[in-house]
């Protein structure tokens, strides 16, 4: 039985065993745990105990405490525009509210009150509050850019006055109001009323830029001036209204030519200061310089305005030329055009106060005649539009005029002329809201044909009012380069009068010399074939030097730097045959290679220094072969 027992005991006295074991193991890690929080606590009772203990004592004297104050301040500034701006810092909203309460009240409604004072609860009050209500805030409306500032000790006015007794007027006003002990500083400056002044700048980024100090209110009329001239332009207005500016003399005649300034001058700049001191820059085609100089000294003339021009003669760059006025559109281009090219390029120009095709230039009938032969080699049967333009010179009832009956007077050539049927045709004269250019009056006037109501070719426009345009669409261009292509003029038999592309270059030439303001002389020479009479070729070459000389001085080229020289033969001996003229042609025998024409003159351009030498040199060889 005792065997049985110690087997059926075994399995319990083991796991006895292995719980005792467990237990005491357990036990064992609970202690340590407990041991390691323990010192954990001890360690940040003592850091906290380290910390936080009071300080020791100093016995500090009870004098030598300081105590930091912020003390209120106020801060009024007049801005431009009339605006006010109350800045600084005081305890409580009631004294903020008292202030910009009392200043709304007196100044002018025409003042906006900007309230940027802040709220500071650790400031002292406002010592002397009471007697704020006190101050006529309105006696700062005499005084230009003024600022006042209040505080605790004292007040401090300043800004410009235009005279002393307004100075003093306001000094001793706040010296009566402020109470007793507060400090009154007039720091207020006395100045001449300011002039007013205008720049306006044409930026090479197709904005305008308007910029200076005007009479209050007038900005809005400036600007609406630049935008007429340039619609589509950006306007940008730094312009300074200010109310002690009075209104400029040169307001009326600023306004009068700046438009048109604008419109035909590249890089243009204008400017006007000090009442009457004007300066102009840019570069302009001579095709408008001369106009713009005499607009120039009639709206600002001398001496009550001094004019400082600094003008530059333009020439297009980086453009496709224009077809030239005087050359037909096939023979600009080299070759045949179609009718639909010549439709979409060719404008037919007409002189001033002329309507009729018989009255227009050999070279823009024969655009209608090539239009008109091409048209029927074709057997051309397209609808097309008729436009008419017209220059500004006239008044609207005349101008609507022109505009139809050089349309019909271009359509009946036609029929009359090459039989093409009227009702191919539809007149439409100049379209109704087409807007303005700004082209020259030679351009403007002019006949073109589209394929709708609205023509397709562009509109006519200085380069400076082409929005997009690069800012080299026009180079200066020095006078020499322009002596080149007049140096030699040529004319056509029996002609005196140069042609017109030899007029437009010395009109260049002229307006260069002006501008640059050179001194320097231009001699002409004359030439003639000598195939007429002796008094006949005198007659022709000096009328030919004549002419030339008239397209510089009407330009304004001094007469006293132009020196005519015809070059004649030696009078004949024996009688010649006065049956043959000087516009007989010197191609007329067959078989013959064309000769260089005789019929011409030449320009020399030398300094005043070179050519008193030349001629001094000429003198001294007359009296030693005499």
């Amino acid at each position: 039985m005792s065997k049985r027992l110690v087997l059926l005991l075994a399995p319990v006295l083991v796991a006895a065993t292995i719980y005792a074991v467990f237990t005491r193991t357990w036990l064992a890690k609970n202690e340590a745990r407990e041991v390691e929080q323990t010192a954990a606590i001890r360690a940040t009772a003592a850091f906290v105990e380290d910390t936080f203990s009071e300080p020791e004592e100093v016995d500090t004297p009870l004098e030598d405490v300081v105590e930091v104050q912020i003390l209120p301040e106020i801060q009024v500034s007049e801005y431009p525009g009339r605006r006010l701006v109350v800045s600084g810092r005081i305890s409580t909203a009631d004294e903020r509210l008292a202030i910009i309460g009392a200043i709304e009240e007196d100044v002018d409604s025409a003042y906006r009150v900007d309230d940027q004072v802040k709220l500071n609860y650790q400031c002292r009050e406002f010592a002397w509050m009471s007697s704020i209500g006190r101050i006529d805030f309105s006696v700062l409306e005499g005084i230009r850019r003024f600022e006042l500032q209040l505080s605790n000790e004292g007040l401090t006015v300043g800004g410009r006055v235009l005279g002393e007794s307004e100075r003093s007027r306001v000094g001793q006003h706040f010296a009566a109001v402020v109470p007793n002990g507060v400090t009154v500083e007039n720091a207020i400056e006395t100045t001449p009323p300011p002039a007013a002044s205008l720049t306006v700048w044409a930026a090479p980024d197709n904005t305008l830029l308007l910029t200076g100090l005007i009479p209050e209110g007038e900005s809005t009329g400036y600007v609406e001036i630049a935008k007429e001239a340039f619609p589509n332009m950006r306007i940008v207005s730094d312009l300074i209204e200010d109310r002690f500016v009075a209104k400029p003399m040169w307001e009326d005649r600023v306004k009068e030519f700046l438009p048109g300034f604008l419109r035909t001058v590249h890089r243009a700049s204008f400017k006007i200061e000090k009442g009457n001191h004007v300066e102009v820059e840019g570069l302009a085609q001579a095709s408008v310089m001369t106009d713009l100089r005499r607009r120039l000294s009639a709206t600002f003339p001398s001496p009550r305005y001094t004019v400082e021009r600094d003008l530059k003669l333009g020439v297009p760059t980086a453009v496709v030329p224009k077809t030239p006025i005087d050359q037909p559109a096939s023979t600009a281009t080299g070759k045949a055009q179609t009718v639909a090219e010549m439709v979409d390029t060719m404008k037919v120009y007409f002189r001033s106060g002329r309507s009729r095709v018989s009255q227009l230039r050999p070279q823009e009938r024969e655009k209608l005649d090539q239009l008109g032969r091409q048209w029927k080699k074709e057997g051309f049967n397209r609808k097309l539009f008729v436009f008419g333009f017209t220059d500004r010179s006239g008044d609207v009832a005349t101008n609507a005029y022109f505009s139809k009956n050089r349309c019909e007077n271009v359509v009946s050539y036609l029929e009359k002329s090459f039989g093409i049927d009227r009702s191919y045709f539809e007149i439409v004269g100049t379209p109704e809201n087409h807007p303005p250019e700004t082209g020259t009056p030679s351009e403007l006037r002019r006949v073109e044909f589209g394929w709708a109501e609205e023509p397709t070719q562009p509109l006519i426009s200085n380069w400076s009012a082409e929005v997009g345009s690069s800012p080299d669409r026009l180079k200066p261009i020095d006078p020499r380069e322009l002596l080149a292509k007049v140096e030699d003029i040529t004319f056509s038999s029996g002609k005196v009068t140069p042609a017109l592309k030899d007029r437009e270059a010395l009109g260049n030439l002229a307006n260069a010399m002006v501008l640059e303001r050179m001194t320097d002389v231009v001699i002409i020479y004359g030439f003639s074939d000598n195939k007429g009479s002796w008094a006949a070729n005198r007659w022709y070459t000096e009328e030919r030097c004549k002419a030339v000389a008239k397209e510089l001085t009407k330009v304004g080229v001094p007469e006293s730097q132009i020196v005519l020289r015809p070059v004649l033969p030696a009078r004949p001996t024996q009688p010649q045959d006065d049956g043959k003229p000087d516009d007989e042609i010197l191609e007329e025998e067959e078989g013959e290679e064309p000769k260089v024409n005789p019929r011409r003159v030449k320009l020399v351009m030398m300094t005043q220094e070179a050519f008193q030498k030349a001629e001094a040199a000429v003198r001294d060889t007359a009296d030693a072969e005499n």
